[in-house]
């Protein structure tokens, strides 16, 4: 009997033909995210262990967080992949890719001097970075600096560079304000925190004013001693930040509503949206912050003393103007026109009720959907019951008639067979009345031999011949030698061996459990439709071989723990039947 392996899978002969084809063609797409992390962590150890040796020679007073850039368009330009949407995908799978920082040091002086260092990772060396480039900016422009000459240990890393334009406060150093000394510092702390981007330039884009190398110690010496200048403005404009903020924290927002209302016991804030989650989740935390948030804020705006702000909003207002003039000008706090405070409290009102309903209306078309997937469900289920109950009656009327057929055939061989030297009695003889001895005749044909006889009992005569003589004696004579004596004794042949139809042909087919059930369930029923497929296709199950795969293939509800199976199995069709259904294939 001819076997064959079973056969790959039409899925996975799938994914190989994506795979072949992806590599084949240049234009495989690969997620940026992915594609950058998964760099990176290859060569994680190797990045650490340069840039703490590079502490060690060229130290900082601090530095920004170390980011993983891509060159997405060939450009030069280098974003930051966390900024990046996480479904971005990239159109090379040898994309530049590098990791940058900025290191800063600050000394004794206000505005600190800055560097960048860029460490090339995959589509790009540090060598190609500096041939055809000589800046390098930040995001936007910002933060200009000269590139080097050479690499550094396979490195970018550019000269120190000062930039008193990039704190956004002015272009000179003369006549500094106390608020424009008070901002600088403030500026670049922000963005020495995170590089967004870099880009490299053959020219910066914005026309700014900055410093390398020792000329940026220098001109960083020179804004420390135009702020030292300053020292006696800025001690008063600091006495004045605390006038002001005084007045904003102890005598102007505790007669705000949002401060009466936070004494009520009321939230002081509403529900925000969580994009992380699933829309149920937001809509039932909506409704447990927002309905304490406009119950209790509601009775807050009823007793809220909105007349006694009023009355003390005219003075509030005047003294807030003088110190802010005074002061440094940092964060500074609007008082609230006593209509707009009374406004701003009912348009939160409105908006924590608005986002309410929203809540209830999602939940309700979320129940909606969830009675529909059930009423699709439970019609699968009915449909596939009463497909199983028929499928169940049809395999036991099989059973049945197997059950019969099995029983024939065990009576048959049960039943005694005629001994050698005994006529056999269970098979009349038709010959022509023609050709029949008479008694005489047969006594006389008999010969006398020891040797056994094997043909049929002669029949009664049916014909209009003389009736016969009487039988003969009570001694049983031995009746003649035919030829069908002689051919029972011959050796029989033995029959020819049962193939199968089509040269043995594969043909491949899957049964489906249809719907979800549980785990054994759903593999019985497609193991069972797939019996039925081979029966109709070899019209007889005593013809079937069936060759099944290793495991069903099962996928599970998103709804619950039972699931969808296939079977995949190659059918063959005997040219005989066989003693058993299925000719003794058995399931995995």
């Amino acid at each position: 009997m001819k076997r064959t392996s079973p056969a790959i899978p039409p899925r996975a002969l799938t994914i190989l033909f994506l795979l072949i084809t992806c590599l084949a063609q240049s234009g495989c797409v690969t997620n940026a995210r992915d594609y950058a992390w998964s760099n990176y962590k290859e060569k994680k150890a190797w990045i650490w262990d340069w840039r703490d040796d590079w502490k060690q020679t060229s130290p900082s007073d601090f530095q920004s967080e170390l980011a993983i850039m891509l060159d997405d368009s060939g450009k030069g330009r280098y974003s930051n992949q966390r900024n990046m949407p996480y479904s971005y995908e990239l159109e090379s799978s040898n994309a530049p890719l590098v990791v940058a920082w900025m290191e800063f040091k600050k000394g004794t002086h206000t505005v600190p001097v800055y560097r960048y260092v860029v460490l090339p990772l995959k589509g790009i060396s540090a060598e190609t970075l500096l041939e055809k480039n000589t800046y390098l900016t930040g995001y936007n422009g910002s933060l200009p600096a000269r590139l080097p000459a050479k690499a550094q240990a396979g490195a970018v890393v550019t000269d120190w560079q000062f930039c008193f334009e990039c704190a956004g406060v002015g272009r000179s150093y003369e006549n500094l304000k106390p608020s424009q000394i008070a901002a600088l510092s403030k500026s670049l702390a922000a963005r020495s925190k995170q590089l967004f981007g870099i880009s490299f330039l053959d020219k910066p884009k914005k026309s700014v004013t900055f410093y390398s190398g020792e000329e940026a110690f220098a001109q960083q010496a020179k804004l420390t001693e135009a702020i030292n200048a300053q020292a006696e403005a800025m001690t008063d404009a600091r006495a004045v930040d605390q006038q002001y903020r005084h007045l904003i924290e102890q005598q102007y927002q505790p007669l705000t509503f949002d401060s009466w209302a936070k004494r009520q016991g009321c939230p002081t804030t509403r529900a925000g949206y969580n994009r992380n989650q699933s829309a149920d989740y937001n809509a039932r935390r909506t409704l447990q912050i927002n309905t304490p948030y406009l119950q209790c804020r509601t009775k807050a705006l009823e007793s809220y003393p909105a007349e006694a702000y009023a009355a003390q909003y005219p003075e509030l207002a005047a003294r807030e103007k003088a110190l802010w003039e005074k002061s440094s000008k940092q964060n500074r706090t609007i008082i609230t026109k006593p209509e707009d405070m009374l406004a701003n409290a009912v348009r939160s009102l409105e908006k924590a009720a608005g986002q309410i309903d929203e809540a209830y209306e999602t939940l309700d078309d979320l129940a909606a959907q969830q009675v529909r997937a059930q009423q699709a469900e439970a019609f699968s289920r009915a449909n596939w019951a009463a497909t199983m109950a028929s499928i169940n009656a049809r395999n036991a009327a099989i059973a049945q008639q197997q059950q019969q057929v099995n029983q024939m055939v065990s009576d048959a061989r049960a039943r005694p067979r005629p001994a050698n030297n005994t006529a056999e009695r269970h098979r009349p003889e038709h010959r022509p009345a023609a050709n029949r001895e008479s008694p005489s005749e047969s006594k006389q044909s008999i010969p006398r031999t020891s040797e056994p006889d094997v043909t049929a009992q002669r029949a009664p005569a049916t014909s209009a011949a003389p009736k016969p003589a009487a039988p003969a004696p009570a001694a049983t004579p031995q009746p003649e030698k035919t030829g069908l004596a002689t051919a029972a004794q011959e050796k029989q042949t033995p029959p020819e061996p049962n193939t199968f139809v089509g040269a043995a042909r594969d043909y491949r087919m899957t049964g489906d459990s249809g719907s979800f059930y549980p785990r054994a369930t759903a593999i019985d029923l497609a193991q069972t439709q797939l019996r039925n497929q081979a029966t109709a296709f070899c019209k007889d199950s005593f013809k079937v071989h069936i060759t099944w795969s290793a495991q069903a293939d099962c996928q599970r509800s998103a709804h619950s723990d039972e699931v969808q199976c296939t079977q995949d199995a190659l059918i063959n069709c005997y040219q005989n039947r066989c003693e058993q259904a299925f000719c003794g294939t058995r399931t995995p």
